[in-house]
């Protein structure tokens, strides 16, 4: 069995192609970045955090925000090479456990968290995640494995569009992995978060990825703001935003032609 330090590790930049800065762009009132930890350190399972960026000069904002504003841990590393960077900044953490999100999940769910990270630290699950098939709205994404998957994945993953992901590939190469780590075929412990049927809405696009995605969730985290005025009002759930959604569905129109990107094409 592996340690128990879990690290949320955040993968953030700001040079993205398609929205740059999207980040540290302001969602009614708090940006990105911000929502996520302040929903990281809510769960109450996680005991550090690091987002993980890059040397870019462009993400000395980052930097600088992380240390003065949020608090939190930083890494800088490759732009190119994600898989490398996290594990750097996993092994600087001496994390033990990683949780794995990425800074356009600005909505993930802190109840998933807490399932996903007591499927790897209390029940031995060697990969654990909402996405191994989608079925939550892309934007809930969550993955949780020990360190020890982490390393290998550094070492088996060669394809340069296959490191630019992380988590993801511990799926892709699962009979890579399920040899190294010596168990027979199809016998290695993964964890499968599946949303329950109301929640089941794997075409809804609720990440922040283009100026679409910014115009749609700015318009759900700005509800929830006004809808209650409470200090914690931006910790609302998956639940929370299917409800108002189905209430409003035509605010679905504003992203759904939105084509993204599929996971190892770069």
């Amino acid at each position: 069995m592996f340690g128990s330090k879990v690290v949320a590790i955040i993968q953030a930049r700001m040079a993205s192609t398609r929205l740059p800065g999207k980040v540290l762009m302001n969602l009614a009132g708090k940006n990105s970045l911000t929502h996520i930890v302040d929903r990281v350190k809510a769960s109450g399972v996680v005991d550090e955090i690091c987002v993980a960026t890059t040397t870019n000069r462009k993400d000395i904002r980052i930097k600088d925000y992380c240390h003065e504003v949020l608090k939190v841990h930083v890494y800088q590393g490759s732009e190119e090479d994600v898989l490398g960077r996290v594990y750097k900044a996993a092994e600087k953490m001496s994390a033990n456990i990683i949780v794995d999100i990425t800074a356009d999940c600005p909505m993930i769910d802190i109840e998933h968290l807490k399932i996903l990270v007591r499927e790897v630290k209390n029940n031995g699950s060697l990969y654990a995640s909402n996405v191994i098939t989608r079925t939550f709205p892309d934007g809930y994404d969550i993955q949780v494995y020990p360190f020890k998957i982490l390393s290998l994945l550094n070492r088996i993953v060669i394809r340069d569009t296959h490191r630019c992901h992380v988590g993801w590939n511990a799926i892709e190469y699962i009979n890579q992995l399920t040899d190294r780590l010596g168990y027979s075929q199809g016998n290695l412990k993964y964890s499968s978060l599946p949303a329950k049927e109301k929640l089941c809405h794997p075409e809804w696009g609720l990440t922040l990825d283009t100026e679409k995605d910014f115009d749609l969730l700015s318009r759900i985290f700005t509800h929830f703001r006004d809808k209650n005025k409470k200090e914690d009002w931006n910790l609302f759930s998956c639940e929370d935003v299917v409800d108002y959604l189905n209430k409003n569905k035509r605010l679905l129109a504003i992203n759904k032609n939105i084509i993204r990107k599929i996971p190892g094409e770069g």
